[in-house]
């Protein structure tokens, strides 16, 4: 028996998906040895695409080679995103500036980067756009999220996260710099007490969250 999936590349958000829910499935024992041994066949099951009774039949070394073949697991490549992605035979572009979202592309991104391992494919169909199309119009953005699932490396979909995440962040951060400002100056205006305690508590939470983001708390 081989490897149906023999290198990340090869790994779809899908797969990768089915990858992280048996392994999270896999029954743990006070045996380590056991629980090593679960997981492999949890693991195997989805790389040679057979069920895990398949994996238990083999033969030791057979067992053992797949194993080996499989260490590649345990180091996800990083590779620079591209302006444009083939994604099951169609052309999409990379859409770059948050700055420059439409505003139901922005609540969009916004809903789905609230639960990031729900919502991967969702997410990047935020980002990745039919060649010639603007967000959402004349196309089927389910039909995109299906393609994103099934056919987009799990390597290049991460990639794509790992620098919105970043833009995303850096982004906030400015933003919740500039409020603080802004509200510094008008507390120092305020007369009312009790007005100006709210606004200092205002300042806490908001100086809480830059430094959530800057931390990288809080983000996938």
């Amino acid at each position: 028996m081989e490897l149906k999936y023999k290198n990340w590349k090869e790994i779809s958000i899908n797969t990768f998906k089915k990858l992280q829910d048996v392994l999270k499935d896999v029954i743990i024992t006070d045996d380590a040895t056991l629980n090593n041994l679960n997981s492999n066949i949890a693991m195997l099951s989805v790389l040679c695409d057979v069920d895990e009774d398949t994996i238990a039949s083999l033969s030791t070394s057979e067992f053992v080679k797949l194993v080996n073949d499989s260490n590649f697991l345990s180091d996800m490549p990083k590779v620079k995103i591209t302006d444009t992605y083939v994604i099951n035979g169609k052309v999409y572009k990379v859409f770059l500036s948050l700055k420059n979202m439409s505003v139901a592309q922005y609540i969009d991104f916004q809903t789905f980067y609230k639960d990031y391992d729900k919502y991967t494919r969702e997410l990047l169909a935020c980002f990745l756009i039919p060649e010639g199309k603007r967000y959402g119009e004349d196309y089927d953005i389910a039909e995109v999220i299906t393609d994103i699932g099934n056919h987009m490396s799990i390597v290049d979909a991460h990639s794509i996260l790992f620098f919105f995440v970043i833009l995303y962040q850096s982004l906030t951060k400015t933003i919740l710099n500039y409020s603080i400002k802004d509200m510094k100056k008008m507390m120092r205006k305020e007369k009312n007490k009790e007005q100006r305690m709210k606004m200092e508590q205002a300042i806490m939470e908001m100086k809480k969250a830059r430094d959530l983001v800057a931390n990288g708390n809080g983000y996938f």
